[in-house]
C-alpha cells in the first residue's frame, strides 16, 4: 500500500509546484506592464460618504436617473467582519482536517514522520505541545513493547477517524452558519458606506468626475430642465452626492476584501491606535541623545553613576582590544561598528512599520505598502541624516542657543551638515552596498522559514506554501533607496567621495532588485499604483539638499547668492508641487490617449472572444490567454463565454463588474447581487435570447435565473417611491 499510494502523491505534489512555478512565469511576463486594466480604468471607489441603508438596485436607478447613460454596474461593499470571523475559522479548521487526513495516511503507509513533527508536533508554522502526548503515531513509536501491537493499531486508526469526523462535523455546520451569516447581512443590507462604480467607458467616468468633485447639487443639475430639479434634487440628496470620498478604483486583484468591509468609524479607530503605537515606537528608537540629555539633566548623580559603570566597561573592553587585537584592526572595527549599529535597527523598525502597515485596515495591498513607503522614508531620513547629524552638536546647546539667541541657532542648522564626518556616511553607503545587498539576494530569513516549514508540511498546499517566496516589499525597498538618495545628494557637495560611492551602491542594488523581481519574488499588484508614489518621494531628496544648501547660503553666502538659492528651492518646491497635482489628476481621468489606446485594445479582445466562441463549437475546450490582461476574465474564461455570440459581449461585462464584489458573493450567488446596466432593457419591446444557464458555473446560476425571469425591468415596486 505504501509502495502505490506515495509516488501517487510525490508526483501530485510535483504537477502542483511546477503549476504554481508556470502561473508565477507567465505573472512575471508582464511584470512591467504599468498600464491599469480596462476595468479600473473606467471605474471608480467610493471611500465613504454612501447612505448605508442604501441599496444596490435603489442606488443603480438613482444614478441613472441623476447621470442617464453614464453607468454600468454599482457594487456596494457590505460590513462583513462577522462573515470574515467565521471564515477563518472555516479556513483553520479545513487545514487542520488535511493535516489530519495526511497523519492517517503516514501512519497507515507506515511512513516515518520528519524529525521536527516528532519533537514538536503541531501546525506548519507553530508547534503545539500539548499534542506531544496526544498523537497516536507517536505513542506508538516512542512504546517500549511490542505487545498487543494490532490492538494499538486499531485504537490508534480508530482515533484519527474519531477526529476526522468531528472535524468534517465542525466544518459542515461552520459552513451553514458562513452562509446564513452572508444571506442576513445582505438580507438586512449592512452595509459600509463604500462601493465601486463600473461606468460604460473611462470617458464617462473622466466626465462624472469633474462634475461631482468639490461640486454642489445645484452644479451637479445644471443641465437638467427646471420641470426634472424638484425630482432630481431628492435623488441626488438620497445619493448623498457631496459627501462622497472618489478615488481611483484599485485593480481587483489588490483589494483587500477583509479590511475594505470595516466600517468608517471602525477603520478611524484602528488607523489611529496603530499609527500611535508606531509614533511611539519610533520616538523611542529615534531619540536617544534627548534621552540621555534629559537623565542627565534630572537625575545627575544616577546619570554620573551610569556613565562611570559604562567608563570602566569600556576601559576592559580597551585592555582586551589592546592585548589580542592589532592597532588597524581595532581602529577599522571601531568605525565600523557604529554604521553597523545604525543599519541594524534601521532594518528592525523597518520591519516592525511593515507589520504595523499590514494590519491597518487598508483597502488595497498596494496602499498599505505606500503607507509603509510613507513611514519608512520618514524614519530613514530623520534617523539616518538628522539624528547622527544631531549627534555631533549637543541638544542641551541646541536649546541654549534657542533660549539666548536665534541667531546662534541659525547658524548652527546652517552648518548642521557641514560638520558632519563624512567618513561616517561614506561606510554608511559601503555597508549598505556590500552588506545589505548580500542578505537581501542570500534571502536568509527566508531560508530559516523553509528549513522550518518544509520538513513540517504534510499535505500538497503547504508543501508549495513552504517553498514559494515571499513578496517583495516595495514600502520598504523603496524607501531605504530614497533615503540613500537623500544621503548621497545631501552630501554630494560637502563630501564629493560620497558620489562615486553612490553610483556604485544604485548600481549594485538594481542589479540585486532586478533579479529577484524578475526571477524570484512573484508579481507585484496594483499595476504600478505605487510607483508613481516611489517617484513623488524622490523629489524630496532633491528639496533636502537644496535646503541644506540653502541653510549653508544664508549663513556664510551673499545676500544675491542667498537670494538665488532660496528662489531655486521655491521653484523646485512648485514645480514638485504642480507635477504631483497633474499626475494625481491624470489618474482620474484617462480621457484621450488611453481611450484610444483602451478601446483597440477591447476591439481586438472581443474579436478573439468572438473567435474563440466560434471555435468552441468544434471543440470541448478552449484555451485563450493574453499576457497583457490578468483579469478573472482571461483566467477563467468558461465564466464568461456564453454559448450565444450575440450574448459574449454583455456576458463578458458582467463577469468583469462582478470582480468587485465579494468573492463570497460570487461563491455562494446571493440574490442581492444586482445586474449590470448592459442587460437592463432600456426601451426595448420584447425579450431578447436570454443566456442558457448551462453554459455557466454555478457562481452565476443565480445571476442568470434573474437574467431569465426578467427581473432586470425596473418597476416602481422593486425600486420604491420617492
Amino acid at each position: 500500500m505504501s509502495t502505490s499510494k506515495a509516488p501517487t502523491e510525490c508526483s501530485q505534489l510535483d504537477a502542483t509546484v511546477d503549476e504554481s512555478r508556470g502561473k508565477n512565469g507567465s505573472n512575471r511576463q508582464h511584470l512591467v506592464g504599468m498600464l491599469p486594466s480596462a476595468l479600473s480604468s473606467r471605474s471608480l471607489f467610493v471611500d465613504h460618504g454612501i447612505p448605508r441603508h442604501l441599496r444596490e438596485k435603489r442606488m443603480l436607478y438613482l444614478l441613472q436617473q441623476v447621470f442617464p447613460k453614464y453607468f454600468e454596474d454599482v457594487a456596494i461593499v457590505y460590513n462583513l467582519s462577522e462573515f470574515h470571523d467565521i471564515q477563518r475559522k472555516l479556513q483553520a479548521t479545513e487545514k487542520e482536517l488535511e493535516r489530519q487526513r495526511a497523519l492517517h495516511q503516514h501512519y497507515i503507509d507506515g511512513r516515518p514522520l520528519s524529525w521536527s513533527l516528532y519533537l514538536l508536533p503541531g501546525t506548519l508554522i507553530l508547534p503545539k505541545l500539548s499534542g506531544f502526548f496526544c498523537m497516536p503515531a507517536l505513542r506508538q513509536i516512542l512504546c517500549s513493547s511490542n505487545r498487543n501491537s494490532k490492538k494499538k493499531r486499531r485504537l490508534a486508526i480508530r482515533k484519527f477517524q474519531e477526529n476526522e469526523r468531528s472535524l468534517e462535523n465542525k466544518i459542515s455546520m461552520l459552513r451553514a452558519a458562513e452562509q446564513d451569516c452572508l444571506q442576513h447581512i445582505v438580507g438586512e443590507n449592512r452595509g459600509a458606506g463604500r462601493a465601486f462604480l463600473i461606468f460604460r467607458s473611462p470617458r464617462h467616468r473622466a466626465r462624472f468626475v469633474r462634475r461631482v468633485r468639490h461640486s454642489s447639487i445645484a452644479s451637479i443639475l445644471s443641465r437638467f430642465p427646471d420641470h426634472l430639479l424638484h425630482r432630481l434634487n431628492r435623488y441626488a440628496r438620497e445619493l448623498g452626492l457631496t459627501r462622497w470620498s472618489l478615488q481611483a478604483a484599485p485593480e481587483p486583484d489588490d483589494i483587500d476584501w477583509q479590511s475594505v468591509s470595516y466600517p468608517f468609524a471602525k477603520r478611524t479607530i484602528v488607523f489611529t491606535a496603530v499609527n500611535v503605537c508606531i509614533l511611539l515606537i519610533l520616538f523611542l528608537f529615534t531619540s536617544p541623545v534627548a534621552v540621555t540629555s534629559t537623565i542627565s539633566g534630572t537625575a545627575p548623580a544616577a546619570a554620573h553613576s551610569k556613565v562611570d559603570f559604562v567608563s570602566e566597561v569600556f576601559d576592559k573592553l580597551s585592555d582586551l582590544v589592546d592585548r589580542y587585537v592589532s592597532y588597524h584592526a581595532a581602529k577599522l572595527m571601531i568605525s565600523f561598528f557604529p554604521t553597523l549599529i545604525l543599519i541594524m535597527i534601521n532594518s528592525v523598525l523597518l520591519n516592525i512599520l511593515q507589520f504595523a502597515g499590514r494590519i491597518q485596515p487598508i483597502a488595497t495591498e498596494s496602499d498599505k505598502e505606500r503607507t509603509v513607503l510613507r513611514l519608512s522614508v520618514i524614519y530613514l531620513i530623520f534617523n539616518t541624516l538628522f539624528v547622527p547629524s544631531l549627534a555631533f552638536v549637543s541638544i542641551d546647546a541646541a536649546l541654549l542657543y534657542l533660549r539666548d539667541s536665534a541667531d546662534q541657532l541659525l547658524d548652527m542648522l546652517g552648518m548642521l551638515f557641514l560638520r558632519n564626518s563624512g567618513i561616517f556616511y561614506v561606510s554608511y553607503i559601503l555597508q549598505r552596498c556590500f552588506i545589505g545587498t548580500s542578505v537581501n539576494l542570500l534571502r536568509i530569513g527566508e531560508y530559516v522559514r523553509f528549513a522550518w516549514e518544509n520538513p513540517r508540511a504534510l499535505t500538497i498546499q503547504e508543501h508549495c506554501t513552504a517553498v514559494e517566496a515571499s513578496p517583495f516589499y516595495i514600502g520598504t525597498q523603496s524607501a531605504g533607496q530614497i533615503s540613500m538618495l537623500t544621503i548621497i545628494l545631501t552630501f554630494s557637495t560637502v563630501v564629493p567621495l560620497v558620489v562615486p560611492v553612490g553610483v556604485l551602491y544604485i548600481m549594485i542594488q538594481h542589479a540585486s532588485d532586478k533579479y529577484q523581481l524578475l526571477y524570484v519574488r512573484p508579481r507585484i499588484k496594483g499595476r504600478g499604483s505605487i510607483a508613481r508614489t516611489s517617484m513623488h518621494a524622490t523629489t524630496w531628496s532633491l528639496l533636502i539638499y537644496q535646503a541644506a544648501m540653502a541653510g549653508f547660503f544664508l549663513v556664510r553666502a551673499t545676500r544675491m547668492q542667498s537670494a538665488c538659492i532660496l528662489i531655486l528651492l521655491m521653484t523646485t518646491y512648485i514645480v514638485a508641487l504642480f507635477w504631483y497635482i497633474q499626475d494625481k489628476e491624470r489618474s482620474y481621468g484617462r480621457t484621450q490617449k488611453y481611450s484610444a489606446h483602451e478601446s483597440e485594445d477591447r476591439r481586438i479582445q472581443e474579436g478573439a472572444l468572438n473567435a474563440s466562441t466560434i471555435a468552441s463549437k468544434a471543440r470541448t475546450t478552449n484555451n485563450f490567454s493574453d499576457a497583457h490582461e490578468s483579469t478573472f476574465l482571461l483566467s477563467h474564461p468558461w465564466n464568461c463565454l456564453s454559448s450565444h455570440p450575440d450574448q459574449t459581449h454583455s456576458t463578458n461585462r458582467q463577469c468583469e463588474s462582478d470582480l468587485y464584489r465579494e468573492p463570497a458573493l460570487r461563491k455562494y450567488g446571493i440574490s442581492g447581487v444586482s445586474t449590470p446596466v448592459s442587460m437592463l432593457p432600456v426601451n426595448e419591446g420584447g425579450g431578447g435570447n436570454l443566456q442558457d444557464s448551462s453554459s455557466l458555473p454555478m457562481t452565476l446560476e443565480e445571476l442568470n435565473e434573474a437574467n431569465a425571469h426578467r427581473v432586470c425591468y425596473l418597476s416602481s415596486s422593486e425600486y420604491g417611491t420617492v
